[in-house]
């Protein structure tokens, strides 16, 4: 092994024990669930961009890609975020709309993972707002609790 190389010990001993934030109530409605923890996440110093989310979506070819884009707006019951129509994650939503969502706000110990389908809000915008969302979690002690089931469907 290469000396800046980890050992499986020293890459286990990085694992930290979750918990110190607690639980908390969580609003029924999971968009102002959501908005109050996207607003704590944006004061929390520690960090960076609040509005950062993973996306992941399917290529043809059935692999699964994964980036970092910013979150641009919550409305109509969805999640918008910009991107060019010509891009690599726009080709694999037009093959299949079908996303997963992640905000890790680890700092908060949270993590909010939303699963839906995306589309494109017109053809004179270069934006594509997830439409329907599927979950709102939280990660505490290493387990998901105040787990919501909910789905809103687009007009």
């Amino acid at each position: 092994m290469a000396e800046n190389e980890f050992s499986r010990d020293e890459i286990r001993a990085m694992r930290r024990s979750y918990g110190e934030a607690g639980l908390e109530h969580l609003d029924a409605d999971p968009f102002t669930a959501f908005a109050d923890w996207l607003r704590q996440a944006h004061e929390n110093p520690m960090i960076v961009e609040a509005n950062a989310m993973v996306l992941s979506t399917l290529g043809d070819d059935s692999s699964i890609s994964t980036r970092t884009v910013l979150l641009k707006d919550i409305s109509d019951g969805g999640f918008t975020f910009f991107t060019n129509y010509s891009s690599r994650k726009a080709h694999a939503m037009e093959n299949n709309e079908h996303v997963s969502l992640l905000f890790p706000w680890f700092a908060m110990e949270r993590q909010v993972a939303i699963s839906g389908v995306a589309a494109k809000v017109s053809q004179q915008s270069p934006k594509i707002i997830l439409q329907l969302v599927l979950g709102v979690h939280k990660l505490v002690h290493g387990q998901v609790i105040n787990h919501h089931h909910w789905q809103r469907v687009p007009n």
